[in-house]
């Protein structure tokens, strides 16, 4: 039988609340400037950053900016999109860099119309020359430097010399004085990182700036570990699970296939996926694992859930809602009726028909039964029942 069970926090409310005051989904809004607290990088809810890559070759990967897909990113519990912009000639990028901009623009535009971060990443594997990367800058970095939902990193695991960072990061800065910048973005953790930002930090106010790192070729933290004690950090790429692009490049944490996000959740650094492209199949088994055990996160813009009478008695707290094939059930009663909006505030499904038919991921549910309302958060889920 194909059962969902809707995962939620739950408070109960005086009865003086008003039910049409109670908000059903979080609105879009622009978001304010990251934060470091802790030695990462967070929201400016305080929460951390969770994105997934984009990989921008040429604009015919319209992915990377279709508003559909990022609504369907932020539908999963991602609150950010690190788009890499391919100038690796390897990977049969295009070398332009005005060819490119106008799909920046739409993935920047897009991006906060869903209230969502965007991480813009000159992104090159095997070393472009420096040229490139800091013409990129000059028309990038101005460009979107008043868009307080946008972060820069500065390149994918440079290896024109460490040393030159905080040349590149002066420049950067004087283009951009507020927007967060990523710096080095090591290709893997057990370098060194400590050591090689300790000499090549000169310049780099760290109120606004952070180190990346991959954890690729690694399977213990040890290394981040000891740079998270010192600077702000968190990763820019890391491939979640087995079976997905990459994975050869990642070893288990501490013999844990799937614990590398897991870890970065418990630790409480911010981190991004490398990659789910356009497919939103590529999420669902680190979202079932993390449903699973224990470290699935609650997205940004969402309340818990209240309970609300209807009729001035005491509220009751519903232990749980459940779509079935009969329709919404709570508590084993199906209310009234039931709106159930998408993280990005559409509505999906009114009554009961098509609760069922529902995909995996965050929605706002609004239900009414003869005596209780119910308006929060919820997290649906394939159950284990």
């Amino acid at each position: 039988m194909k059962l969902f069970h809707i995962i939620a926090r739950q408070r109960a409310f005086s009865a003086i609340l008003v039910i049409c005051c109670i908000s059903l989904a979080a609105q879009a809004y622009t978001r304010g400037r990251v934060k470091i607290v802790n030695n990462t990088v967070v929201t400016d809810q305080g929460t951390l950053l969770r994105g997934v890559d984009a990989l921008l070759f040429s604009g015919k990967d319209t992915y990377t900016y279709s508003k559909d897909w990022y609504a369907m990113v932020k539908r999963n519990g991602f609150n950010c999109v690190r788009l890499a912009v391919q100038f690796c000639p390897q990977w049969q990028s295009d070398l332009r860099i005005a060819p490119k901009i106008p799909y920046i623009d739409t993935a920047v535009n897009v991006a906060e119309s869903l209230g969502m971060y965007i991480g813009i990443d000159f992104h090159d594997v095997f070393g472009t020359k420096t040229d490139t990367l800091l013409k990129f800058w000059d028309i990038v970095a101005p460009r979107y430097k008043n868009r307080t939902h946008v972060i820069y990193e500065l390149a994918n695991e440079p290896n024109w010399g460490i040393q030159n960072e905080p040349i590149f990061y002066a420049r950067l800065r004087a283009l951009a004085p507020l927007t967060h910048i990523i710096l080095f973005s090591f290709a893997r953790p057990d370098y060194g990182m400590l050591e090689q930002v300790n000499q090549n930090q000169q310049g780099i106010n760290w109120t606004n700036a952070s180190v990346g790192y991959h954890p690729y070729f690694s399977s213990n933290a040890d290394g981040i570990i000891r740079l998270h004690t010192k600077f702000p950090c968190m990763t820019t790429e890391l491939t979640p699970h087995p079976g997905v692009n990459d994975w050869n490049s990642m070893q288990p944490l501490n013999g844990d296939s799937w614990g590398w996000v897991k870890w970065h959740e418990q630790v409480g650094i911010s981190w991004w996926l490398w990659y789910c492209g356009p497919m939103e199949s590529e999420l669902q088994p680190l979202l079932s694992d993390a449903r699973n055990r224990g470290y699935i996160w609650q997205p940004d813009n969402f309340t818990t859930m209240v309970t609300v009478p209807i009729n001035g008695s005491d509220a009751v707290d519903p232990q749980a809602i459940f779509a079935t094939p009969r329709g919404l059930m709570m508590n084993g009663i199906a209310p009234r009726t039931a709106r159930v909006f998408d993280i990005t505030g559409k509505l999906v499904t009114v009554g009961n028909e098509g609760v069922n038919a529902l995909r995996p991921g965050y929605y706002a549910v609004r239900s009414e039964g003869r005596k209780h309302a119910s308006a929060g958060a919820a997290c649906i889920a394939p159950s284990k029942e």
